[in-house]
């Protein structure tokens, strides 16, 4: 078995790595992803590194965006404990990944409970 780095090791480092980045570009967006849930031994873990990443960027880093994947903490998003699933997993999280690029660009953000389609009228035709 591998042994893991010990959180708070693991956080100085991506916190590290963004204000690095920052430094270098500038005028550029930077945003840092909470760490990506996982559905194993690893679980609290990760919640642990998140917390401490989430609290360095709020009170020392006003500049770097904090984009938040609580909502990815789902068992039925996993197929292994580790992996998300194609449809449901990796979409839930490109969506928060889209929604902190909007609010960097501007845009108000709809929460999604307020959002519905309107029912299918069934198949679409098209005039040629």
């Amino acid at each position: 078995m591998t042994e893991t780095k010990s959180p708070i090791l693991t956080a100085e480092h991506n916190i590290k790595a963004a204000t690095n980045l920052k430094t270098k570009f500038t005028t550029s967006y930077i945003a840092v992803s909470s760490g990506v849930m996982r559905n194993n031994q690893l679980k609290e873990h990760a919640k642990e590194i998140d917390s401490i990443v989430r609290r360095a960027i709020s009170e020392h880093h006003p500049y770097i965006n904090y984009i938040d994947v609580d909502n990815l903490d789902d068992p039925a998003l996993f197929f292994d404990g580790k992996h998300y699933k194609r449809g449901r997993g990796v979409a839930r999280l490109a969506r928060n990944i889209i929604i902190e690029i909007r609010k960097a660009l501007g845009y108000t953000i709809t929460p999604a409970t307020s959002r519905s389609r309107a029912p299918s009228q069934g198949p679409r035709s098209y005039l040629l």
